[in-house]
């Protein structure tokens, strides 16, 4: 984090939750009041919220199975 006019970035001790806004070590993967999973801190001192990218898999292969499913009631079931 960067002041107005300085070009030497701040360095940052804790992150805040995402989602409860308590204050967190840098060390901390999960929120200890609200436990959800927290990642790194962006530029102002919030941690990120990690990505759900198992979510994005599964949603993927349903849609396959969906996809795949209908291709065949459309081309092999008259």
């Amino acid at each position: 984090m960067t002041a107005q006019g300085s070009s030497t970035p701040t360095k940052i001790y804790s992150k805040k939750c995402p989602y409860c806004s308590t204050i967190l070590s840098l060390a901390d993967t999960t929120c200890h009041a609200c436990r959800r999973k927290v990642g790194d801190p962006d530029k102002h001192g919030i941690a990120i919220v990690p990505g759900k990218w198992k979510s994005y898999v599964y949603l993927a292969i349903a849609l396959g199975i969906l996809g795949g499913w209908f291709y065949v009631w459309k081309v092999y079931l008259p």
